[in-house]
Formats: C-alpha cells, structure tokens, sequence
C-alpha cells in the first residue's frame, strides 16, 4: 500500500516492511491489487 510518500509491505495481513516510496519504485516492480483480492491475501 502507498500514499505515494511511503510505501508499506504486508503479508497475511500484517506489515512486514515500509520503505520511502521512491526507494521502492527504484527496487522493486510493482502491480496492482487484483479486485476479487485484498491487500491482506497471501
């Protein structure tokens, strides 16, 4: 999830990581949440 500021890593429906959104975008490739899936889905 992002506010475009930060970014913030979850997995089973926990945070695992936050990281500065550009740090992020310069590492990592991103794609979006399919609709029928939450943010909170392994």
């Amino acid at each position: 999830m992002s506010d475009g500021k930060w970014v913030t890593f979850y997995k089973g429906g926990e945070e695992v990581w936050a990281c500065n959104a550009m740090y992020a975008a310069a590492h990592f490739d991103f794609e979006p949440i399919p609709m029928n899936r939450s943010s909170t889905d392994d």
